[in-house]
């Protein structure tokens, strides 16, 4: 028989190319690259043996019968080994390789391959597949064609394994999977009705050259700027780190003032010092990976703890010298955050991807050109505590489950009683108990969650007015509800917040929204904005913290504010500076509440002051609401 091989000689230059190009780049060593490289090799392999073996056969009675059985034995290894290593890469893909399901699909796939494959070694004594007639030549055995069938059995397990695991897969990989699956099953149809045909190796290049382009491209991988690896690809090595449950440590390396050195030297020289750095992080080992995680940070990971300890000690070394681009010279600033020996089995990406953002994020302060973190124990637990704060905020903000609402009470010294009370949120984490503002207040603020946090705490404080009517029933005047930044980043209020306040129709006259001094000084014309169009719907704005920065009086008092609150750290000073700004605020007919007050020595240093409320521990302590409305019940005699 004259096998037509042409298309398998133009499919084998292809895929040497292809071979050439994957190996000649660095990859690093994970699942998924060693079985794509397998991959390639495989079907190299079997092109070679396609090709030799269609010479052979066709040159059956001039060459030696045991070159015959040695080529075609080696074809058929190779052409059942293919389809079993096919499914592993897709396994790996997933990221699903050693999960408990794949573990027993590959201990059902393997042993099939392998009776394949003992089937052969002892095909010379059997025949089962070829054998030599020293008369008619090479002949096809009683199982020749069962080798289509488990490859084409193997084919759609690939396919339906990848659409089970979907969710795990980019969109780019299940269809080049889907792709490569058709190809092959496509020529298998064709190899099955037309053996001289041979189509079935250029089906297998066609799909491999696609996945190398579409999944295993290093461009893809590379930052184009440092030439180091990029994000993606350092997400996809910790994945695999984490899988394999190896120990590996970290180094980030974050620039703290690109920002000023962009616009002091230009652009070209900025990057020129990205790219310099990302080489000189590379340099020290070959096992240390290097990737660029952002605009101005990189992470080098490495398993090997000498060439980590290694790659600190440059980074020291190198830290206090300058950077020469062509003629100028230039001091970095960085923040070093160091984690070693990482135990993948205690951590997945995520976490560890959020405990380098979090230690840098709580230590990137400058001290000097190198500001050097060891990530230790009580740092992680730490760092621990505040993502497991941030999960379940997250959920809280979705239907408040986790959200408590405390009310500290204000007292009238004119009244001689209680006539209203600010809003306090707490958040009550189903494992960490009770947390402060101090704890989840900064977590909201990184992850832009401040107008949903507002937009909590206005439906609850709503809702309390509702069930309780404290105007009526606890003789409260009003409640302070507090609005962060957030809400004054343009010169309208957020509809959601809107929203919220509409749904109740609560009593607007009810609520004052406090705004920080801070806050008023920074965004003045968006704060006047927003106060105005508020104060059209008859809600009430109060000054808080007054005192605590060095905001233009004149700027701030100028706002549409009902109600001023004085912050605690005036009563540390003199009493003549509360007094004057008390009258300062009584005069432009401004209600004064004094804040923080919790000692003897307090009510003594403000006796005879001119203030309307007092708001701290001496009178009353936050309280959830039951607590709040016997206490209020109680002192007001209602």
């Amino acid at each position: 028989m004259r096998y037509i091989i042409e298309y398998d000689i133009c499919a084998i230059i292809c895929i040497i190319i292809i071979m050439i190009a994957y190996f000649r780049v660095k990859h690093f060593e994970s699942i998924q690259n060693k079985l794509f490289g397998l991959l390639i090799i495989a079907t190299t392999a079997n092109l070679m043996f396609d090709i030799i073996t269609a010479f052979t056969v066709e040159y059956q009675f001039t060459i030696p019968f045991w070159i015959n059985w040695i080529s075609n034995t080696g074809f058929f290894l190779i052409q059942n080994a293919l389809p079993l290593i096919a499914l592993l890469y897709v396994m790996a893909l997933a990221g699903t390789l050693k999960n408990t399901n794949s573990k027993i699909l590959t201990a059902m796939a393997i042993p099939g391959a392998l009776t394949l494959i003992t089937l052969l070694f002892v095909n010379p004594f059997t025949g089962i597949f070829f054998y030599m007639d020293p008369t008619l030549g090479y002949l096809h055995g009683g199982l020749f064609n069962i080798q289509l069938f488990v490859c084409g059995f193997y084919m759609i397990l690939i396919l339906l394994y990848a659409t089970r695991h979907r969710s795990e897969l980019r969109k780019v990989q299940y269809w080049t999977i889907f792709i490569f699956v058709f190809l092959v099953m496509i020529a298998l149809i064709v190899q099955a009705y037309y053996p001289p045909l041979l189509i079935h190796g250029v089906a297998l290049a066609l799909g491999v050259t696609i996945m190398y382009f579409t999944l295993q491209n290093p461009k893809d991988m590379k930052d184009i700027m440092t030439n180091v690896m990029n994000c993606r690809a350092m997400l996809l090595y910790l994945k695999d780190l984490v899988n394999s449950h190896r120990v590996f440590s970290i180094i980030s390396v974050d620039i703290r003032d690109m920002i000023n050195i962009n616009r002091s030297f230009g652009l070209n020289i900025s990057n020129q010092i990205l790219t310099d750095i990302g080489s000189f992080l590379s340099c020290s080992s070959d096992e240390i990976w290097v990737f660029r995680m952002s605009d101005t940070r990189f992470a080098a990971i490495t398993c090997n703890r000498k060439a980590y300890d290694r790659q600190i000690e440059n980074i020291i070394g190198r830290s206090d010298k300058p950077w020469v681009i062509g003629e100028t010279e230039i001091m970095l600033s960085m923040t070093v955050c160091c984690i070693c020996d990482i135990d993948s089995r205690r951590y997945g990406v995520d976490e560890i991807v959020n405990i380098m953002e979090i230690a840098m994020s709580d230590n990137d302060q400058s001290k000097g050109t190198a500001n050097i973190i060891t990530v230790n124990e009580v740092m992680l637990k730490e760092i621990k505590r505040k993502m497991c704060i941030e999960a379940y905020f997250q959920k809280a903000l979705e239907n408040d489950e986790y959200f408590e609402i405390y009310y500290q009470p204000m007292y009238s010294l004119k009244e001689k009683k209680y006539v209203g009370c600010e809003a306090l949120l707490r958040f009550n984490h189903p494992y960490l108990g009770l947390l402060m503002p101090s704890e989840f207040i900064p977590i909201a603020e990184k992850n832009s969650l401040t107008l949903k946090m507002d937009e909590s705490v206005t439906r609850i404080v709503c809702d309390f007015i509702q069930k309780y009517d404290p105007k009526n029933t606890l003789g409260l005047d009003y409640i302070c509800v507090n609005l962060s930044s957030a809400e004054f980043l343009s010169n309208v209020i957020p509809e959601s917040l809107t929203s919220v306040l509409s749904s109740f129709k609560a009593d607007p006259g009810f609520i004052i929204f406090e705004i920080t001094e801070t806050v008023a000084n920074a965004s003045h014309y968006n704060v006047n904005a927003c106060m105005k169009e508020y104060r059209e719907k008859k809600y009430r704005f109060a000054l808080d913290d007054f005192g605590t920065g060095y905001a233009n009086i004149s700027q701030v008092v100028n706002l549409p504010f009902n109600m001023v609150k004085i912050d605690r750290s005036l009563l540390m000073g003199k009493k003549v500076i509360i007094d004057n700004v008390l009258n300062m605020f009584t005069q432009l007919d401004l209600l004064t509440v004094i804040e923080g007050v919790e000692t003897e020595e307090h009510i003594k240093m403000l006796d005879n002051v001119n203030a309307d409320l007092m708001q701290g521990f001496y009178y009353a302590r936050p309280m959830p609401v039951k607590e709040f409305v016997e206490f209020i019940k109680k002192h007001n005699n209602k």
